[in-house]
């Protein structure tokens, strides 16, 4: 018997950041698996999802697999306004797979009232370098591989990095409502991601320096950034005019205690 055949084999579940459910809406979630670099098709399987209090809003309902994927469909009556807003909540996908063994993965989730979405697209990454270099000289749509239809895949990248990036410090996207706050930085890291894979597959060293080049302007755009930010999950601004940093702020000494802040 081989040491394969010992244990049960770890299958990875795609979970690039928390899923952001919208209170009050029908809408699609979806969970991919894989194993030795290859999606994995379950056979069958069932979705639930807790609220923050770990009450169930949706019980072990039958998934659909679609293109080897297992779905759920919520009903927006599954999510009504009801329900408070807010972190703390999470899916449970139990998917049997065609070994018989059933696996559980858990997906952290929060209920919002509104999504944050990207914001750039292939047009915005042309109109960038032709306005910078002349066509003859960089040509996105000419080095573009021909299996490629769009530059879609890397823009979703540099998505799912800034929301995780965003997630890690505190700042929940989904309160950001200025998404156009994050274009530069989404613009830049999408072009560092492109560059990085030309200098490997054509091998040209000014493609590399072209990628470090558009990594360290994300980075400046990461210490400038601010948004308009919905603190108390209301929809609305915090503030007119105010603006809320990337960074948060760090006191070494006591924070200041402020008309709200005595003890």
């Amino acid at each position: 018997m081989s040491s394969q055949d010992e244990w049960e084999q770890p299958y990875t579940a795609r979970i690039p950041f928390p899923d952001y459910l919208e209170r009050g809406r029908t809408q699609l979630v979806r969970l991919e698996v894989y194993r030795d670099g290859a999606l994995v098709s379950p056979t069958s399987g069932t979705f639930s999802l807790y609220d923050a209090s770990h009450v169930a809003q949706i019980d072990a309902a039958a998934v659909t697999i679609a293109s080897s994927r297992a779905q759920y469909s919520i009903n927006a009556a599954s999510l009504p306004a009801s329900l408070p807003v807010g972190e703390g909540w999470q899916e449970e996908w139990a998917l049997t797979f065609s070994d018989g063994v059933t696996r559980t993965f858990r997906r952290s989730a929060a209920l919002v009232l509104r999504a944050v979405h990207p914001v750039i697209t292939d047009a915005d990454l042309l109109a960038c370098y032709n306005a910078l270099f002349k066509p003859e000289e960089i040509d996105l749509d000419d080095l573009r591989p021909s299996d490629m239809s769009s530059y879609q895949g890397p823009i979703d990248e540099a998505w799912r990095q800034i929301i995780g990036r965003l997630v890690g410090r505190g700042r929940f996207p989904y309160l950001i409502l200025d998404p156009w706050s994050l274009r530069e930085i989404h613009l830049e890291t999408t072009l560092s991601l492109i560059f990085r894979d030309f200098a490997s597959s054509i091998g040209e060293g000014r493609y590399l320096d072209l990628a470090e080049s558009h990594k360290k302007t994300a980075a400046s755009a990461w210490r400038s950034l601010s948004f308009d930010y919905d603190t108390d999950h209301d929809g609305k601004s915090d503030g007119k005019g105010k603006r809320t940093s990337y960074e948060p702020v760090i006191y070494l000494s006591n924070a200041p205690r402020g008309r709200w802040g005595g003890r």
